[in-house]
C-alpha cells in the first residue's frame, strides 16, 4: 500500500545544510546524521502504546539510504514506484516530507509521528476520514532498517525533499491495526532485548502470516516452502520476517485448491480476494469516461477462474491459445502480470488499468498502438461480466509470480475496440436492472455474428440457423447483449 505524503510548511529558518544551485544535490548522512534518525525512531518504537512483545529495534541501512537517495534527486514530490525501493528483493515502505526551509531530522521525524495521535491499537484510525500511515509505518515490528536521506531541488516551491525507506514495507492492510504483537517488551525476544527492543531479526522473510501451518501439513522439505516461508524452516528464535505485500492470504494454500502442474503451482483464491477483485474491477467499469449506457456488472466465474489456473501453472507466461480458454462453450479475454516478487491484486488491477492513458473513446488508431491499451478496454469491454483470476508460483522462472484474470465473453473486438462500451447516461439500456451505475441483466445466449441485426430484419427469427448464429438477438429482447 502507497504511503500518504506529507506536506509539511516549516516556518522556522534554520541554517541550511545544503548547497545552493541550479540543479538537485542530495546531502551526505553522517554518522551523527544517522545516529539522530535512528535514536528518534526507535524512542517513538520503545513508547508504544500498549507495549510490544516483538518491536525490533531500527539499525541504518545503507542500501535503503541508496534507494532514498535515488528518488529524492529526481524532486518529485510522490511516491516512489515499489521496485524504485526493493531492498534484498524485497520492497520497503516510504514517508516523505517537502519543505520550504531546512530542519532537523529529529522535527521531521516528529511530524510524521503525528498521526499517533488517530490511531488505535487493534482499532486503526479513531477518524477514518484522517490517515495514520506515517505512524503505523514508524512502529511497524519487523521495520527494521531505515535509510534516509534529503534533497535540495531549488526549482521546487518547496525545496527541502526528505525521505525515508522503512524494510522491509509496513502498512499491510489487513494488519494495519496491530502493527506489532501486544505484550511486555522483549517478551518474544527475552535473550536479545536493548531497551524494549529487540536485536535479533531473522534474515530470512516469510511471504504468509502462519508458515508454522504450512510447515506442519507440507514440511520443510517442500520446494515452495523455501521460498513461501523461508524464515519458519531457518529460524527459531528470532522475530520473523513477513513479506507484507504478498497478495496471497494463507488460507489459500491450506484451505483452497492447490494445483500443482509441470512448471509451476497455480492457486485458487479466497471469497476475500475474489470481492477484491471484482469489486476492483466494477469500480473501474463505473467510472469510465464517457459514462456507459450498456456496463454490465462483473461477477466471479469459477469456470473462468478453474480455466485461468490450469494454463497458469503452465508458467509459460504467454496468452493462452483461444481453444484454452473457452469457457461454458464461449471465449474467454485475458490479462496477464509477471513480477519477481509477489503483488497485491489491487497493485496488478491497477497496473492493467494504467493503459488507458493510450486509450480514448471513439479515436481509432493503427492496430499495433491499439494494442497498448488492451489490458484496460478488455477491463471495460461491456458484455465481460466473468471474471475469474488466479496466481501461480513458477520456481526457477525469471519472473516467479504469475497473476492471470479471465473475461467472459471476450472483449477487445477489433471493429469496435475504440468503443467497448455505448456511450450515454450510466443505466440507460437498462433501467429496471441497474446497480449503481452497471446493468445487471446479461443475456444468457452470445450471437455469432457481428451483424445480426441486418440478418434478423431480412430472414426474421423463423429460421433455424439464424436463431443458431444469433440467438442473442433473437431470444434477448431487454438484456444487455
Amino acid at each position: 500500500m502507497l504511503l500518504p505524503v506529507l506536506l509539511l510548511l516549516l516556518a522556522a529558518a534554520l541554517q541550511a545544510f545544503l548547497g545552493q544551485g541550479n540543479s538537485a544535490s542530495v546531502s551526505k548522512m553522517t554518522p551523527e546524521k544517522q545516529k539522530e534518525i535512528l535514536d528518534a525512531f526507535n524512542a517513538i518504537r520503545r513508547d508504544v502504546k500498549p507495549t510490544a512483545a516483538n518491536m525490533l529495534k531500527m539499525t541504518w541501512s545503507d542500501e535503503a539510504t541508496e534507494t532514498a537517495s535515488r528518488w529524492a534527486s529526481k524532486c518529485q514530490f510522490r511516491n516512489s514506484p515499489i521496485e524504485e525501493r526493493m531492498v534484498g528483493g524485497f520492497a520497503c515502505g516510504e514517508t516523505l516530507s517537502q519543505t520550504v526551509t531546512a530542519n532537523s531530522w529529529t522535527d521531521i521525524i516528529k511530524l510524521w509521528s503525528k498521526s499517533k495521535t488517530n490511531f488505535k491499537y487493534g482499532i486503526g484510525p479513531v477518524d477514518p476520514r484522517k490517515s495514520i500511515y506515517t505512524y503505523t509505518q514508524l512502529i511497524w515490528y519487523n521495520s527494521h532498517k531505515v535509510g534516509c536521506a534529503v534533497a535540495y531541488c531549488p526549482k521546487n516551491t518547496f525545496p527541502y525533499l526528505f525521505l525515508c525507506h522503512y524494510c522491509p514495507s509496513g502498512n499491510a492492510q489487513d494488519k494495519i491495526a496491530t502493527p506489532y504483537k501486544e505484550g511486555l517488551p522483549c517478551a518474544d525476544c527475552p535473550s536479545d532485548c536493548d531497551n524494549k527492543l529487540c536485536t535479533k531479526a531473522c534474515e530470512y522473510m516469510n511471504s504468509h502470516n502462519q508458515c508454522q501451518d504450512l510447515k506442519d501439513r507440507f514440511s520443510c522439505e517442500s520446494g515452495f516452502m523455501n521460498d513461501f516461508c523461508k524464515a519458519t524452516c531457518k529460524c527459531t528464535t528470532e522475530i520473523m520476517m513477513h513479506l507484507l505485500i504478498t497478495f496471497l492470504p494463507l488460507a489459500a494454500m491450506l484451505h483452497l485448491p492447490l494445483s500443482q502442474g509441470e512448471n509451476g503451482m497455480a492457486m485458487s483464491l479466497s471469497e476475500k480476494q475474489q470481492k477484491e477483485i471484482v469489486d476492483a474491477y466494477n469500480n473501474i467499469r463505473r467510472r469510465v469516461r464517457p459514462t456507459a449506457s450498456n456496463m454490465l456488472k462483473m461477477t466471479w466465474s469459477e469456470e473462468a477462474a478453474e480455466s485461468a489456473k490450469e494454463w497458469a501453472q503452465q508458467c509459460t507466461g504467454k496468452t493462452t491459445p483461444m481453444n484454452g480458454r473457452i469457457v461454458d462453450g464461449i471465449l474467454c479475454g485475458e490479462s496477464i502480470s509477471q513480477a519477481t516478487f509477489a503483488r497485491r491484486w489491487s497493485d496488478v488491477i491497477r497496473t492493467w488499468n494504467s493503459t488507458s492513458a493510450a486509450f480514448k473513446y471513439g479515436i481509432k488508431r493503427p492496430q499495433e498502438e491499439q494494442r497498448s491499451s488492451f489490458a484496460y478496454t478488455q477491463m471495460v469491454w461491456y458484455s465481460s461480466h466473468k471474471i475469474g483470476c488466479t496466481f501461480a508460483y513458477c520456481q526457477g522462472n525469471a519472473y516467479p509470480y504469475l497473476y492471470m484474470c479471465r473475461y467472459c465473453p471476450v472483449g477487445n473486438i477489433l471493429e469496435s475496440i475504440a468503443t467497448p462500451y455505448k456511450k450515454g447516461p450510466p443505466c440507460g439500456d437498462c433501467p429496471h436492472n441497474c446497480e449503481d451505475k452497471l446493468c445487471t441483466n446479461p443475456c444468457k445466449y452470445r450471437d455469432r455474428q457481428l451483424n445480426c441485426a441486418d440478418t434478423i430484419r431480412e430472414y426474421g427469427c423463423e429460421q433455424d440457423w439464424v436463431q443458431k448464429d444469433c440467438k442473442a438477438s433473437c431470444e434477448c429482447q431487454t438484456e444487455i447483449k
